[in-house]
């Protein structure tokens, strides 16, 4: 299998590691979504260090991939939502019209979970918009999911800086 040679990009002040990475913030951004990238570092209870990509809105672990995460990565996701009681957002690609895996704060894995990374402000919560889930407020989905069109297409369509000099 071909190797991804990640990018380091700049946005906002933040050194990324990886084109991927930066893109996923314009993409917070444009959602209006606070995020912080890479927060801290965990020991996670096997013993392995893990250090997430991202915090949204202090209640979300996120995690990016440009390929599907494996099991190891699964498991670390897993170990850290356990561990936190924060769900984990796993996040495989570029921007997209799609459902994305996640990790409850139990640390059970759910694949293709119905998240399409679009929360639905209620008092001073998100909550992840489920196409499902029931919600009877369509005006507030109408705003949110056209805010949710926009933030693809301007993470999508982003430039940035010239590539930085690896040190």
């Amino acid at each position: 299998m071909m190797e991804i040679k990640a990018i380091p990009t700049e946005y906002k002040g933040y050194k990324f590691r990886s084109r991927l990475e930066a893109r996923w913030a314009v993409f917070f951004d444009t959602m209006g979504y606070e995020w912080v990238y890479e927060p801290e570092g965990f020991e996670l209870e096997n013993g392995t260090r893990y250090l997430p990509d991202f915090i949204i809105d202090n209640t979300y672990y996120v995690e990016i991939k440009p390929v599907e995460f494996n099991e190891l990565e699964i498991l670390k996701c897993k170990l850290l939502a356990k561990q936190t009681k924060k769900e984990v957002l796993m996040l495989v690609g570029i921007q997209d019209y799609k459902n994305y895996d996640c990790v409850t704060c139990e640390g059970k894995f759910e694949k293709d979970s119905g998240c399409n990374l679009i929360f639905i402000p209620e008092g001073d919560k998100y909550h992840p918009f489920y196409y499902n889930s029931g919600w009877d407020d369509l005006e507030v989905i109408g705003e949110v999911c056209d805010k949710y069109h926009l933030a693809v297409k301007l993470a999508r369509q982003h430039r940035f800086k010239e590539r930085m000099e690896e040190k």
